[in-house]
């Protein structure tokens, strides 16, 4: 006999899909994490961030998070170097504040590394779903709404990025990257493959290559979950 609302999860002995990762730390604003460490949310007005249980060095992943504003309609969605995460235990940052992490500014559209905005897409509407792709390949990362990719960009485009992000200096082929948000007044649902948003089911499979794991839109074709068996693979 069972009770409560149910959530399923795909994770199994041969696949283990990222959550988010409550042991990591920072100064800023006190996190709450829930619905299995998949959703983060920070109400104190100052920015922190959480970061993926799970690193690559190598490959290229996807990954989704919903975001809902609560008072100041702002997050970031990015990613950051596991030397990111250490050097922020002492000091407040968001994603792209510093060099070794880069973030998607749900306020205005702009990304930001190394503390510079720079115009890229639109703003981020309350309940819109923000994709992430990081090729690690070619050093590139790119952020779409709702299924449609900013900046016309094109995430398979391989050597020449076409309309992606350059990843910073701070972030040097090789090094672990985790799949990071920094949500301020606002929190994010994310999801790594295992099909929901807190414990909503995506409405609509996209299409995915790979094969492993299910998210609301579709995955580019190359890049696959942040899981075991996505780095494995």
């Amino acid at each position: 006999t069972t009770t409560g609302t149910l959530t399923a999860t795909k994770d199994n002995p041969s696949n283990n899909f990222a959550t988010l990762n409550p042991l990591t730390n920072d100064a800023g604003g006190a996190k709450t994490y829930s619905f299995g460490n998949t959703k983060v949310a920070e109400t104190a007005n100052s920015w922190t961030s959480a970061h993926s249980t799970l690193a690559d060095s190598a490959g290229k992943y996807y990954f989704e998070a919903k975001v809902t504003y609560t008072s100041s309609n702002e997050a970031y969605i990015g990613a950051c170097s596991q030397k990111g995460i250490l050097d922020k235990v002492n000091s407040t940052h968001y994603l792209g504040q510093t060099v070794d992490s880069v973030g998607f500014y749900t306020g205005n559209g702009n990304y930001e590394k190394g503390a510079s905005g720079v115009a890229y897409g639109s703003a981020v509407t309350s309940g819109q779903v923000v994709g992430c792709a990081l090729d690690l390949t070619n050093n590139f990362i790119y952020f779409s709404i709702n299924g449609t990719w900013q900046n016309s960009g094109v995430p398979t485009s391989g050597a020449s990025g076409t309309g992606g992000i350059s990843l910073p200096s701070g972030m040097t082929g090789g090094e672990f990257m985790c799949l990071s948000v920094s949500p301020n007044e606002s929190y994010l649902e994310c999801n790594y493959g295992n099909g929901y948003f807190g414990t909503t089911a995506i409405s609509s499979a996209g299409t995915n290559a790979s094969a492993i794991g299910q998210f609301e839109y579709d995955v580019p074709t190359g890049y696959t979950a942040l899981s075991t068996k996505g780095l494995n693979s």
